[in-house]
């Protein structure tokens, strides 16, 4: 049996049941709300099974699952809106701030003050750069339990299972590919609107927005959460597209998979760490689908991986986004601009899911993973940037 003929056996006897997995990517977030928008309007797709993300997709995750039933169009929409008025409001008073600082050590203490600040950030960039004393972690700036109340709040319970990914920054080395160990997940149940630190295995009962936070939390910027001997930050420092469960978990019960990446593929770059790791993420599907199908087609083996049968869907958009990883926050107009572009993304996929179901085999062909051309990856990831000394320093 192929996948096409698998999947609607599945459909016929269960529905769509599609788990939703979404990439970080700052601002661009607004994109991907529109896309999830589109496909959760659609009879055929709603209710996922459970929707993965990191970043600014554990964002959407979050706000996807907890939105009234009754949800309006545009409903994350106006999340994302309201995010970016709390922070470009915080980052405005922060400026004033600042300025009044330097304008008042200039009047009152003249150029001494002025250079002894330019010594001290020089002297943080020798200590990141050489690092002579052995600094495992540069200090970040902010609380990530403070930060969390920034990030608007639906007061329903989830409607679906959401987990948010994060990057335990307490190794002593960066892992050179997805493991269960080195990342950390928060999990959302249905009904409830507590989330639970379920790896690594701690007791954590947390507001879902700290959970969420957390995956957001960019180094330099915010100081790590802290479990035990575990120190979470970002989870697009090793997970931005969480697909790593694919591999080890399959579809969890559901019978495709939607990958939303707010890039177009062909712009990753395969020597920047983070992108790296979301190529060799899909590579690694890529490669399993074709190995396990073409086993089952050839009659050489009869047994396969959960999610080798079942279509996995990539949506990017046509072009890079102008909001970026920021300058959406600041320019609202882009946001909205991308939100309605991402919902017309998204209503072409739920209609080429609905031409599928009804017998047009090629209908998927422009989502399906196994059609993307992939870059070659070499074999270790790249060192990661600057910001590595205020993850962890022994980082490669």
């Amino acid at each position: 049996m192929d996948w096409k003929n698998f999947t609607r056996y599945a459909v016929a006897s269960m529905g769509w049941k599609p788990l939703i997995c979404i990439q970080g990517g700052g601002a661009r977030g607004a994109w991907q709300a529109g896309v999830l928008e589109g496909l959760l309007e659609s009879p055929e797709l709603n209710p996922p099974v459970a929707i993965w993300g990191t970043s600014a997709g554990a964002i959407n995750a979050f706000w996807a699952s907890t939105a009234c039933e009754k949800a309006v169009h545009g409903h994350l929409l106006v999340c994302w809106l309201a995010f970016a008025r709390r922070i470009s409001v915080a980052v405005a008073v922060s400026y004033l701030m600042l300025m009044s600082l330097f304008a008042w050590c200039a009047a009152y203490h003249g150029f001494v003050l002025i250079c002894l600040g330019v010594l001290i950030a020089f002297v943080l960039i020798f200590i990141a750069k050489i690092n002579p004393f052995g600094i495992r972690r540069l200090p970040g700036l902010l609380s990530i339990r403070l930060t969390s109340k920034f990030i608007p709040c639906n007061p329903h319970p989830a409607r679906w299972y959401a987990y948010f990914f994060a990057a335990d920054v307490s190794l002593s080395r960066s892992p050179e590919s997805w493991s269960w160990d080195t990342v950390a997940c928060f999990e959302l149940k249905p009904a409830e609107n507590r989330s639970n630190l379920i790896l690594p295995r701690y007791q954590a009962d947390l507001d879902p927005r700290i959970a969420v936070m957390c995956s957001a939390a960019l180094p330099t910027l915010f100081r790590p959460l802290s479990f035990g001997s575990h120190s979470l930050l970002d989870g697009g420092l090793e997970a931005n597209l969480p697909a790593g469960h694919l591999l080890s978990h399959g579809m969890s019960g559901g019978n495709c998979a939607i990958c939303i990446v707010p890039r177009p593929i062909s712009r990753l770059d395969p020597c920047d760490h983070i992108d790296f790791r979301t190529l060799k993420f899909l590579t690694e599907m890529q490669e399993g689908q074709r190995k396990w199908r073409s086993a089952v087609k050839d009659k050489t083996s009869s047994s396969h991986p959960a999610h080798t049968l079942r279509p996995i869907l990539l949506i990017q958009p046509d072009h890079e986004l102008k909001s970026g990883i920021a300058l959406g926050f600041f320019c609202r107009s882009i946001m909205r601009q991308e939100f309605e572009d991402g919902y017309q993304h998204g209503k072409r996929l739920s209609k080429a899911v609905t031409q599928f179901k009804l017998g047009n085999d090629n209908a998927l062909s422009a989502y399906l993973l196994e059609s993307f051309d992939l870059p070659e990856l070499s074999s270790q990831p790249p060192k990661a940037g600057l910001w590595k000394y205020w993850a962890n320093s022994g980082w490669a």
